[in-house]
């Protein structure tokens, strides 16, 4: 059988399907190099080589077989100068031979790292066989282009805009043309208006009413600010604020204390928040939001409940609690099952070690298992009497 690259290459689609089947290298964490381009395949992607250009093949998506992603990507060129004409060129010279079933709607889009992008795509047939759908990129950098093309056979798989695998897989490329941005690990804790503030702020629900929600202003001292109604999945110690900013581009803005506004940018739709800066809390958009008070060092001490509801009792067999020792010392009976972490090893409870700094809560497990991280945050250093990890907040009993 032709390799997925091998036979995209010469534009056999038939033999595309069978290709998410196989692959002719494992994935590594090693930097690949594709032209100018430089990546590293996800864990759990499979890898091909075809000379110089490659294919990625995500695992299945919601464990369905049936439903496959394949990425492929190519030894860029020289740009013509003119981005949609590079896409067009692009369509044309890799997807000509495909029935397009209409015109790929054009999205202009500009990434932190400064290139531009085209990006576009739709349903695409050879002769009687099963459509696909193609997502093709083009990014120029500097004179040089590089395109990459996305294929599933599930419509809602291969836009960024749904599929956040891929997204953030875009967003940590690196280019050869380009310095390589090094990685770097904001804290948030200081003085002025540096930090973590949270904020109740009106929602519609499902319903129609109005509802009150936990928001959050992650505000950092050279202007940029994210406002978000979760934190970083594995909190701030490795929390890669450029990749952040890439991939959820529509949170990030840059905050003028003196104008007293935020500025959100994202591909030139401008718009403007109110932000009044007060020390220990500032005004955004008309919400008041307070400061988070520091948790380096932080040691807790007491057990803590994540659900005393009859319901859980009965789900559990116990009351789901997370036990904490001033001497750094965790016993988790359940509780962060509700943290809604996707490492399900975690889920189960466990006992260990733990650290709390940058508002992040480390464990390390004492049967071998590892260790996990989540956001932590406290509203009250002094009591500790509820804590927030992950996304859910637990009591103190």
């Amino acid at each position: 059988m032709k390799s997925f690259l091998s036979t995209f290459l010469f534009m056999a689609v038939t033999f595309i399907v069978r290709a998410q089947q196989t692959s002719k290298l494992n994935n590594n964490a090693s930097i690949l190099t594709c032209g100018n381009l430089m990546f590293t395949v996800p864990a759990g992607w499979s890898l091909e080589a075809n000379g110089e250009n490659y294919a990625l093949m995500l695992p299945p998506r919601y464990n369905n077989p049936q439903r496959w992603v394949n990425i492929a990507i190519f030894k860029g060129g020289i740009s013509s100068g003119n981005i949609e004409t590079d896409f067009n060129n692009s369509w044309e010279r890799f997807l000509g031979k495909y029935t397009k079933y209409q015109e790929p709607f054009l999205i202009k889009e500009k990434s932190i790292k400064g290139y531009d992008i085209v990006r576009g795509g739709t349903n695409v047939r050879k002769g009687n066989d099963m459509p696909l759908y193609a997502h093709l990129w083009v990014a120029k950098v500097k004179d040089k282009l590089e395109t990459i093309i996305v294929f599933a056979n599930n419509i809602n798989d291969f836009d960024i805009t749904v599929n956040t695998e891929i997204k953030l897989f875009w967003a940590k490329l690196q280019f050869k043309n380009l310095p390589e941005a090094a990685t770097q690990n904001y804290t948030l804790n200081g003085n002025g208006i540096q930090g973590l503030y949270t904020g109740l702020q009106s929602g519609i629900t499902l319903n129609g009413e109005v509802a009150k929600n936990i928001s959050f202003l992650i505000i950092y001292s050279d202007g940029k600010l994210k406002s978000a109604n979760k934190l970083p999945d594995n909190g701030f110690n490795n929390f890669d604020r450029e990749v952040d900013r890439e991939v959820n581009a529509g949170y990030w803005g840059e905050y003028d204390v003196e104008k007293r506004i935020v500025v959100f940018d994202k591909n030139n739709q401008r718009r403007t928040v109110g932000f009044n800066y007060q020390p220990s809390k500032v005004i955004y958009n008309e919400y008041a939001c307070t400061k988070i008070p520091s948790v380096d060092g932080l040691n807790l001490s007491g057990i803590y409940t994540a659900d005393n509801t009859k319901t859980a009792v009965d789900a559990f067999g116990h009351e789901p609690t997370i036990t904490f020792s001033k001497d750094g010392r965790f016993e988790d009976n359940t509780a962060l099952y509700y943290v809604k972490n996707y490492d399900a090893m975690f889920k189960n409870p466990g006992s260990g070690k733990y650290t709390i700094n940058n508002f992040t809560i480390d464990l390390l497990y004492d049967d071998g298992r590892g260790s996990a991280s989540f956001p932590l945050i406290t509203w009250d250093v002094t009591t500790n009497s509820s804590i927030l990890i992950g996304e859910q907040i637990l009591l103190k009993k």
